[in-house]
């Protein structure tokens, strides 16, 4: 028989107090040990869709525009 290891995944720790924003996201969920994925996507939203709406309009022009392209790319390139 084989003999299984100890668990050493890390456990789910839930805060003593709650903000705002995760009182907010705790009534829509079912699950509150979802909250730290909520706080990824929120993050992943503000990276993405922000300056991509920026770089799509024509709020940049010339020069600005290269300056927030190339460093946005190279975030995208090293992630992926």
């Amino acid at each position: 028989m084989k003999h299984l290891v100890d668990l050493t995944d890390p456990l789910y720790k839930p805060k003593e107090r709650y903000n705002r924003y995760d009182k907010f996201w705790l009534k829509i969920m079912n699950d509150k040990r979802d909250l730290p994925f909520i706080y990824l996507l929120s993050s992943i939203h503000v990276i993405v869709i922000i300056p991509g709406i920026l770089l799509y309009t024509s709020l940049w022009k010339d020069w600005v525009w290269w300056v927030m392209a190339i460093p946005l790319f190279l975030y995208f390139a090293i992630l992926l």
